[in-house]
């Protein structure tokens, strides 16, 4: 139905074309003709040339490609930048974290999920480099606000500043220790010693 209604409207302009070809060439000179014509011919080539020749997509089918088997990019890996730090910021002890998600690729990715922040002890490696929770922080990053929030688009990684009471543990250091909980997929987890 879509190519009839194409079609008469192109037959339509083509008839309107020829009328005005038709008058140009009885009160007019032949240059403005000439052009006329060329144009007419040009409109007309144009036309034909962009009908649509590709099988309609039915909604029947984008659900089918959503639900199927095709690849779509999401969380895979985890990683704290080395860049995260302790700070002070109007009187303030701040732990500045940076956190990555890669999908398969191995590219940065933003997902939706809540993060769980455990700042733990530093301790020697025969027990494994971690000792006691000090501190604990949740952060939902579910809704687009959080993301807006929290994600740098020129890092392309998350900026959490997890506020602190206690000087003394920035003066130590301890080991950070991210769990970040997809709303769909596996949990991912890493750790990372941050130094004071």
């Amino acid at each position: 139905m879509l190519e009839s209604a194409v079609h008469v409207n192109i037959t339509l302009a083509f008839c309107k074309v020829l009328i005005l070809y038709t008058e140009m060439l009885i009160f007019s000179c032949m240059r403005y003709t000439l052009l006329l014509l060329l144009l007419s011919l040009f409109i007309l080539f144009n036309l034909y040339g962009c009908e649509f020749k590709g099988k309609e997509i039915s909604n029947d089918s984008q659900n089918n490609l959503v639900t199927s088997k095709a690849w779509q990019p999401k969380p895979i890996a985890l990683r704290i930048y080395p860049s995260t730090r302790f700070v002070v910021k109007d009187k303030t002890q701040i732990l500045e974290a940076r956190v990555e998600l890669f999908d398969e690729m191995g590219d940065s990715i933003k997902g939706s999920g809540i993060y769980a922040f455990e700042l733990l002890e530093a301790v020697g490696p025969t027990s494994g480099g971690a000792g006691s929770k000090l501190y604990a922080w949740n952060i939902d990053l579910t809704t687009l606000q959080a993301q807006e929030k929290y994600y740098d688009p020129i890092a392309r990684s998350y900026f959490f500043p997890l506020e602190m009471h206690e000087s003394k543990v920035a003066q130590q250091g301890g080991v950070l220790h991210v769990v970040y909980t997809p709303v769909v997929g596996r949990r991912l987890d890493t750790q990372q010693p941050i130094l004071p």
